[in-house]
């Protein structure tokens, strides 16, 4: 991540949000920072974010969740989470459960993206809409539109019903 946030730095601004402790069963008696267990307030929270970044030397600005841990759970963020937003605020990245459900060639994709649309990801490009089969039907593109074996490929896929009855519908990735 160290890398993307040198390339983009001066064009995106990025934000590491301390969340939770990680493993507070670890902070026990005698612990350099003197804190046991799961930080009791807020300062005792700034002190385990505090030794965090330095730990991990963090050149990223780092911002701590408050002790209602709204940040996480707003974003489902634990353990780790990127999420990217437009100049809206309107989520246009998130990656599945880090450290292992990202990859960063897929964050810099947006990113390359945001900036060459000043902010903004553009619309998707237009479905190819499919035969409805018991009043579903199914659109789906890809971006971008001539991928390659190996590329990052954002898959958009519709859904239409062309009846007036109700359908259930239920994705899976399997």
């Amino acid at each position: 991540m160290e890398d993307l946030y040198v390339s983009y730095k001066d064009q995106v601004e990025f934000l590491i949000v301390y969340i939770r402790e990680a493993h507070p069963e670890m902070l026990k008696e005698g612990h350099e920072t003197g804190v046991i267990g799961r930080p009791k307030d807020i300062d005792e929270r700034v002190i385990l974010a505090t030794k965090c970044a330095t730990e991990f030397k963090f050149t990223i600005p780092t911002l701590i969740d408050g002790m209602d841990g709204q940040v996480n759970a707003d974003y489902k963020a634990a353990p780790v989470r990127v999420a990217i937003t437009d100049l809206d605020g309107k989520i246009v990245y998130y990656a599945g459960r880090g450290p292992r459900d990202f990859r960063l060639s897929a964050v810099e994709h947006v990113l390359k993206r945001l900036v060459a649309n000043e902010g903004h990801i553009p619309a998707p490009p237009e479905p190819q809409w499919g035969k409805p089969i018991n009043g579903l039907r199914c659109g789906i593109s890809f971006d971008p539109s001539d991928p390659r074996i190996g590329e990052d490929v954002i898959v958009h896929a519709q859904f239409s019903n062309t009846t007036r009855n109700s359908l259930g519908l239920l994705l899976t990735n399997d």
